[in-house]
């Protein structure tokens, strides 16, 4: 945490959200999904403000995924909705393919299951 705050001292906030987001990168491949949660949200917290541009719909659709992982699809559904319309709008095609198969997969899974979109 210590290399995370200098940063922030410095002034750097996308930085450092970037570099939270890459922890929970981490935590998500070591099955923490809850600590990946947190990283992505806090990374999220900074990026709506600093720098909405490069990394937001990255850090939705990480969120979307370790929320699906941890068998929330209805929230995972909103945060691939909003990674889809940011990669839309600021022209990250590959980006919104992922998005929008995410999003079909999550309707998939609801719909098999029985679960309405309320």
């Amino acid at each position: 945490m210590h290399g995370r705050q200098m940063l922030c001292d410095v002034g750097d906030q996308a930085r450092a959200a970037t570099a939270t987001m890459e922890i929970g990168l981490i935590q998500q491949d070591f099955g923490w999904t809850d600590d990946a949660i947190q990283s992505y949200l806090a990374a999220k917290e900074v990026l709506e403000v600093e720098d909405p541009h490069r990394d937001l719909a990255a850090i939705c659709s990480n969120l979307g995924n370790s929320l699906n992982h941890k068998g929330e699809p209805r929230h995972a559904l909103f945060q691939y909705e909003v990674a889809a319309r940011l990669y839309e709008r600021y022209g990250d095609e590959q980006g919104t393919a992922a998005a929008t198969f995410n999003i079909a997969n999550i309707h998939f899974n609801l719909a098999r299951w029985g679960k309405a979109l309320g």
